[in-house]
């Protein structure tokens, strides 16, 4: 014979559960996805060669290959 007379007990809390968890890591990705914009627009000095001499650019527009100026804060 069951306890629960054949009602479902465990569906409530175990949805509870899973909505928590998607909202948790919905949080965490928008923040993450956030940090990551912020990082990818920060400056970094690149050579121009031709020029020989270090230009500003983003982060997001450096390739592989290109050489970048590091400066000490």
């Amino acid at each position: 014979m069951s306890n629960t007379d054949g009602k479902p007990t465990v569906a409530m809390p175990l949805l509870i559960v899973v909505i928590a968890s998607a909202f948790k890591d919905l949080f965490e990705d928008r923040k993450r996805h956030q940090q990551d914009q912020e990082e990818n627009e920060r400056k970094v000095l690149t050579a121009d060669a031709s020029a020989r001499v270090f230009r500003p650019n983003d982060w997001q527009h450096l390739r592989v290959g290109q050489v970048i100026k590091i400066l000490r804060d």
